[in-house]
């Protein structure tokens, strides 16, 4: 509850229930929820309706569904999280964004230039804030990176690192 009374909770809506969502993404939005108490895992999604079961048993999402669509338009979450296969990635992206939900996306965002286009063309006319989850935290020079700051910086000090990471002389049309 804030200071005017009013109870301000944060919904997550979940796309894709697979392998990875299950055995990455599951117990980050349980621990997440855990130590937020004003989160909500209010729905999963998955076209496999078994998958779309047993991640919300198992991860305590309140409902489950087959339809991205029908789930966002019941629950309007405040975010939605997409792990999904890498062909559909970029489809699925564009809609939910349409729809004016936020969005983090695993990656890739897209497999051709084509698409990676379109997601960029969709997140200028949409205007609602997103990320592609590019994980990095292995990479010597990320590694490097968290030793200085943990002997340069306080805890709790800093708030938010963003960088961005360059392939440099690579135009292949997978980007996977």
């Amino acid at each position: 509850d804030n200071a005017i009374g009013f109870n301000m909770s944060f919904k997550i809506c979940s796309i894709g229930c697979g392998r990875i969502a299950t055995d990455q993404h599951g117990p980050s939005y349980v621990h997440y929820a855990r130590e937020h108490s004003d989160t909500q895992l209010v729905a999963c999604c998955d076209i496999d309706e078994a998958k779309a079961i047993a991640f919300s048993n198992h991860f305590g999402f309140a409902r489950h569904y087959t339809d991205y669509i029908q789930m966002l338009c019941a629950e309007r979450p405040d975010a939605v999280t997409l792990n999904v296969p890498y062909t559909v990635t970029c489809e699925l992206a564009c809609g939910i964004m349409t729809l004016g939900y936020p969005l983090i996306l695993e990656k890739p965002p897209g497999c051709t230039v084509e698409e990676i286009d379109h997601l960029i063309g969709t997140i200028d006319a949409c205007y609602v804030p997103n990320q592609v989850a590019f994980n990095r935290r292995h990479v010597p020079l990320v590694r490097r990176l968290k030793r200085l700051m943990a002997e340069h910086i306080e805890a709790g000090q800093l708030q938010h690192i963003r960088y961005e990471f360059t392939r440099v002389g690579r135009n292949d049309n997978d980007f996977s």
